[in-house]
């Protein structure tokens, strides 16, 4: 099915694959081989649509323990939201993976906070794949005997299969508690242009 507007209307076509061009001041939309939707308008242009915006946005609903001056990968057990099927709360829980004809530039967005400690650097980073450091914030505790927040963004480009973890590092001399909810911490993945 494609949609054609002419004269600001709307009117269904069904086009197997557009023929020429649309007339002036209206457009085809249709379905590739792709299984993505396009548009063509009367210069001949095509460009693919989105149809709806890939994200997943998870939290932590228990505490996790995080060890002394050791990398940890954090699991997320809640989603507030899934579009398509990027996150699994019961294998790899600690993934959002890139689905397959969804690559594209993503934005990256998370938070982590730490029980209350005086002593060491909280650090947060973003791996792609499981290997590759994104990119990483530290904060320096500075003798604050509150909680820590570290929060990161990033940009990237991002394949099918390719996946993201978040992971966590403090160097307080013992485990410190990440704490839980979706007020303190999250893990967001949204496209922002497909390729």
């Amino acid at each position: 099915m494609s949609v054609k507007l002419i004269n600001n209307a709307m009117q269904r076509k069904a086009i197997a694959t557009p023929v020429g061009n649309p007339p002036p001041g209206s457009f085809y939309e249709y379905f590739k081989s792709d299984g993505k939707l396009y548009r063509k308008d009367s210069s001949g242009s095509e460009k693919k649509v989105s149809t709806s915006q890939i994200s997943a946005r998870l939290f932590t609903q228990a505490n996790q323990s995080t060890a002394n001056a050791v990398w940890e990968t954090i699991n997320w057990e809640i989603e507030s939201y899934d579009t398509n099927d990027l996150h699994d709360i019961v294998v790899n829980n600690s993934r959002i993976t890139i689905p397959d004809n969804e690559d594209g530039r993503y934005l990256i967005s998370a938070s982590l906070s730490l029980t209350a400690n005086a002593t060491g650097d909280r650090r947060i980073r973003i791996q792609k794949n499981g290997a590759t450091t994104e990119r990483r914030v530290v904060i320096a505790n500075a003798g604050i005997g509150s909680f820590v927040t570290a929060t990161i963004f990033d940009e990237l480009d991002l394949v099918a299969g390719d996946f993201i973890e978040v992971e966590s590092f403090q160097n307080s001399g013992g485990a410190l508690t990440l704490r839980s909810g979706s007020d303190v911490n999250h893990f967001l993945v949204r496209q922002v242009h497909s390729s």
